[in-house]
């Protein structure tokens, strides 16, 4: 099954665009009355067509404040900035209170990323 098999198939065409630099396909969805545009497949969201996003999930390496990990798990809160990672998943980093950057350990599925991503992370940033 497809990741947004039960959608009409216009609207799956319509929710994706291009590969961007980091390999990864931008994906449009719909939560809490935003506009998300996404490198990491969310099926658990509601699929939508390509439009200015209010919030912007990217994939690739961030800039780590020297987080140590404790019990698998790392958080930094600056004013501007907020930081989380699990150790068995990645790194977080949330900026401008509608973006999130996200360095995945090597390998890790989209639906493993998405477990902290749409739950303590997505909760910070619409904190």
């Amino acid at each position: 099954m497809s990741i947004n098999g039960s959608l009409a198939p216009a609207l799956r065409q319509n929710s994706a665009e291009p590969v961007e630099k980091s390999g990864r396909e931008r994906r449009f969805y719909r939560a809490y009355g935003l506009t998300i545009r996404s490198e990491v497949a969310l099926p658990e969201l509601e699929a939508t067509a390509p439009a200015e996003p209010d919030i912007v999930i990217a994939v690739g390496p961030i800039d780590h404040p020297g987080l140590q990990l404790v019990a698998g798990t790392a958080f930094r809160f600056e004013p501007a900035r907020q930081y989380l990672a699990w150790e068995a998943v990645g790194a977080f980093l949330i900026s401008d209170a509608r973006r999130i950057d996200i360095e995945p350990v090597p390998g890790i599925d989209d639906q493993l990323i998405a477990f902290p991503l749409l739950g303590p992370v997505m909760a910070l940033l619409l904190h």
